[in-house]
């Protein structure tokens, strides 16, 4: 009995941390879909979240997560740095 509750403790944790890991993988496809690089919708000063998940069709939580995780600041300053180095070329 001890032994069936260690392995269902050890496969619920196995369990989770694919299910981690599948989430960082579509934060990480969400960061790198270019859309920015390619469209520069940034240029347009009524660009919003809202109009990028809608471009990536995916929703403002994930947007903002991928963001968050891969450059540590949220949708306004990651967005003014893409401006800024627009400005500096």
């Amino acid at each position: 009995m001890l032994y069936s509750i260690i392995s269902s403790g050890k496969e619920k944790k196995e369990e989770e941390e694919k299910e981690i890991n599948a989430k960082r993988e579509r934060y990480e496809a969400l960061y790198n879909a270019q859309l920015l690089l390619r469209k520069k919708p940034y240029c347009n000063p009524e660009f919003s979240i809202v109009q990028l998940a809608e471009d990536l069709n995916s929703n403002v939580k994930y947007i903002s997560r991928a963001i968050r995780l891969k450059e540590n600041v949220n949708f306004s300053v990651f967005l003014n740095m893409y401006r800024i180095n627009l400005i500096k070329k």
